[in-house]
Parts: structure tokens; C-alpha cells; sequence
């Protein structure tokens, strides 16, 4: 079955979704107030690593063993004279470079329609939306990855490709180590397409990734004596099981089988399982089709092995499942259904709504931070079980640290319980008689220890 054709209407319509989605995003980044533990961690390494003085109190959540390309890009800008708050748009415009790519890969594999459907639906996705707005490695890896993986996929024809592939490898390794995938997705690459690829550039291309990465095994030596130290490290944590967060049944890899599908859309990885399985008997011979293959299921067969799932994780699978997804849609007779399922399955326009609220100080934040600047000495420690301790430290220039066990930590004089955290982990031991009430709102309870 041929596929539908956009008519000139469908495709400004949708050109003009994709701006009110691109649009939305910004406004999220442009209003991420509420950082993660990871977010506070690159943003207050990058300052450090800045001109900028960074305040005395943030010194103690510098965290070097992060991914550190993220950091390096922020001490740039502020180097460079942009606003300290221009961090906020790094994965923002690695949105937008991801988005073209898609575009790319979809019109080159198939059509203009193709590509631009896939473009669309990953504007859609709430994972991708929640991730552009934060600062996180995660969109800026997963463009760096795709893009990186496509220019060995072109380095077929143009084998000069390979050596550019080997050096945005590189930097992605280094803006996220868990892009190390791309070895063994390049193994079953070469093994795949042997007879096509030049060895002498692909080899090369090897000694490429390695040199870009000098850097980053420098810093490493300097700071700890091993040039791998950050790899080895999130290697022993990923076998350690620390890491995500995430629900029990969600720390058996094998999770991914059952999850993968709905954090990228029920519909469209449908539609992506029904264009793989049709098209069984040009696995072979289609090399495309091969290549999107192995850009799904060599990551996919290792994740099952080891890795539990977790929502920032989908990035690498994002290209294949959406472009091949997105051409089975065309194909399908009543494809404006499905395309209407695959965005009401998203929330489109619902999920930004939802994802500000989360984001975004409230008058309980502020009415914290006021209270503990003025009765709270700058020279205690207030314990808490909310996290990351980092950002309430950003807000209040008061040293927080995260405890769950605060009545057999003697050093603990005030302690901050945060119901909303209270309420998905239920793990803070605390017995309030023991306690004296400071304050309290509808988000946070400030304890004083009786001794």
C-alpha cells in the first residue's frame, strides 16, 4: 500500500502544531525553577568551573564526577558575557537540532511527510518535552548519539563521514557516558555491512572519537588519577542498581519490553512493531531497514540485560520507532485516526500545562525560603529529606543536607519535611514529639530537634 499524501493544508497545519509545540517548550525552559538533583549538579559545577563567583554556600554540591561536557558549555556562556539563566535553553535548542535531524532522516528514508510526521510526534512525546526544558544531558546526548550514528550510516557512501561520526561519537561520550552504546551498536554495524565500509576510514575513525575525547580523559587524570575514572564510576553505579530513581518493578531491565512502548506512545510503536514485522523478509537485503534495526534493537537487547528502565533513557530508540512508526501511519487507510490517537495519547498541549506546574517555584517555595533566611542562622545546617538538598540550598543561601533518619542523627538541629516527596517514598523516619514546629504550609513542615 502506497503512502498517503499530505495535501498542502495538512502539512501547514502541522508545520504550525510543531511551532506551538517548539513554542511551548521554550516557554518551559525559559520557567524551569525547580532543578533536579542532577540539574544543580551542572549548573553549579559550570559556575564553578566560570569567571562567575559562585556563592560559598552552593560550594558544597559540587559534584566534578558528573558528565562534564554539559558543565563546560555553561562555563562558556558565562564566559562569553550570555545571562547565567541561558543554561536554561541547552537542551532547548538541542531540541530543535534533534527535531531537523528526525526531518532529515525521515525525508531521506522515505519521504517529506514521513519526516515531518516524525518531527511532529517527537515534539509530542511528555518525556522529550519535560527533558528539553531541564538542564539535563539528556537531549543534547541523544542528538549527539543520532547524529553521530546517521554520519557513519552516510560514511557508506561518503567515507569521510566515518571520521566526522567518530568525532561527534566522541564529544557524545562525553557529554553523556552511556553513549558508549554507540561500540557495540558500531560492532554489529561493521558486521552487518562489511562489504560496504571503507576499514582503513572507519578504523581511523576510531582514533578520531579518541582524540576528541582527550579532554575528557585529562580532566579525569587531574582530578582523580585515572583517565576513566567518570566511566568506571557510572559503570560500578549502573551494576550497583543507583542511579534512577524509579518504581520496584520498574528496576527489572526486562521492564523495558513492557514500558519502552508507552513512554514513546502506545500508537506509534504499534505502528513501528507492524512496519518492522511486514517488512521481515527485506531484513536482509534493505539497507535502510538494517540500519534502523540495529539502531533499535542492539541498545534495546543490552537495556533488557542489565540496565533498568528509566523515562531519560528513551532518547536512543526516539529516530527509529518514530520514522519507521511514522511511515507505517501514512500507509495505514485511516491514518488521521491514528495520528489523532498518537497525539491524544501524548496529552498534546495538556502535558506542557502539566509539566509547568511541576517546574515552577509556588508561593509555598517562597514563603520557605523567606522564613528560613530569617530565623535560621547562616551558620546552621538544616537537614531534609527533599530532593536535591542543592536547589533549597539555591533559593535560601542557607547549607542543606538530605536525611531520611533524623532522630539518630545527633547533628541535626532543624529539619525540613517535604510532604510531596514524603508522599511517593514514604521512607523518612521522624518522630515529631521530638521536635518543635517552626513553620508549616501546604508543602513544607520546618522542624526544630528537642535535646
Amino acid at each position: 500500500m502506497k503512502n498517503a499524501v499530505l495535501t498542502a493544508m495538512v502539512r501547514r497545519i502541522i508545520l504550525f502544531l510543531i511551532a506551538v509545540q517548539v513554542i511551548s517548550i521554550l516557554f518551559l525552559s525559559l520557567n524551569n525553577e525547580i532543578y533536579t538533583w542532577d540539574e544543580t549538579s551542572y549548573i553549579i559545577n559550570g559556575i564553578q568551573l566560570s569567571k562567575e563567583n559562585l556563592n560559598p554556600v552552593l560550594e558544597k554540591y559540587i559534584a566534578f564526577e558528573r558528565h562534564p561536557l554539559l558543565s563546560w558549555i555553561i562555563a562558556g556562556a558565562i564566559n562569553i558575557g550570555l545571562p547565567v539563566w541561558s543554561y536554561n535553553l541547552i537542551s532547548f535548542f538541542s531540541l530543535i537540532l534533534l527535531l531537523l535531524l528526525t526531518y532529515r532522516i525521515g525525508k531521506e528514508f522515505f519521504n517529506k511527510d514521513v519526516g515531518l510526521i516524525a518531527a511532529f510526534l517527537l515534539t509530542t512525546i511528555p518525556t522529550v518535552i519535560i527533558l528539553s526544558a531541564k538542564v539535563l544531558t539528556d537531549i543534547p546526548s541523544t542528538f549527539l548519539f543520532s547524529f553521530s550514528f546517521y554520519l557513519y550510516y552516510n560514511g557508506l557512501k561518503k567515507p569521510m563521514n566515518f571520521l566526522w561520526g567518530g568525532l561527534v561519537g566522541g564529544l557524545s561520550v562525553i557529554m553523556k557516558d552511556m553513549n558508549l552504546l554507540l561500540i557495540p551498536i558500531l560492532l554489529v554495524f561493521l558486521i552487518i555491512f562489511w562489504k560496504k565500509i571503507n576499514k582503513k576510514y572507519f578504523l581511523i575513525s576510531a582514533f578520531v572519537a579518541l582524540v576528541a575525547m582527550l579532554p575528557y580523559f585529562i580532566d579525569n587524570y587531574l582530578r582523580w588519577g585515572n583517565p576513566l575514572y567518570r566511566i568506571i564510576t557510572h559503570i560500578n553505579m549502573v551494576n550497583a542498581g543507583i542511579g534512577y530513581q524509579s518504581l520496584s518493578i520498574l528496576d527489572y531491565p526486562v521492564a523495558w519490553i513492557i514500558f519502552l512502548p508507552f513512554l514513546v506512545g502506545l500508537p506509534i510503536f504499534l505502528l513501528f512493531v507492524k512496519y518492522v514485522y511486514k517488512r521481515k523478509s527485506l531484513w536482509h537485503i534493505n539497507s535502510r531497514l538494517n540500519f534502523l534495526l540495529i539502531w533499535f534493537f542492539t541498545p534495546l537487547f543490552i537495556f533488557v540485560l542489565k540496565q533498568k528502565i528509566s523515562p531519560r533513557l528513551i532518547g536512543i530508540f526516539l529516530i527509529p520507532i518514530l520514522v519507521m512508526g511514522s511511515n507505517q501511519l501514512l500507509m495505514q487507510k485511516r491514518w488521521k485516526f491514528w495520528l489523532i490517537m498518537c497525539l491524544v495519547m501524548n496529552g498534546l498541549f495538556i502535558s506542557s500545562f502539566i509539566i509547568y506546574n511541576q517546574i515552577t517555584l509556588k508561593p509555598a517555595h517562597d514563603e520557605l525560603f523567606a522564613f528560613i533566611q530569617e530565623i535560621v542562622p547562616e551558620d546552621k545546617v538544616v537537614y531534609t529529606n527533599a530532593s536535591p538538598p542543592s536547589i533549597l540550598a539555591w533559593y535560601s543561601n542557607r547549607i542543606f543536607d538530605f536525611e531520611l533518619n533524623p532522630d539518630i542523627n545527633n547533628a541535626v538541629k532543624y529539619y525540613l519535611f517535604d510532604k510531596t516527596y514524603e508522599k511517593y517514598t514514604q521512607r523518612t523516619s521522624l518522630n515529631s514529639e521530638h521536635y518543635n514546629l517552626l513553620f508549616e504550609n501546604n508543602r513544607y513542615t520546618l522542624y526544630e530537634k528537642i535535646y
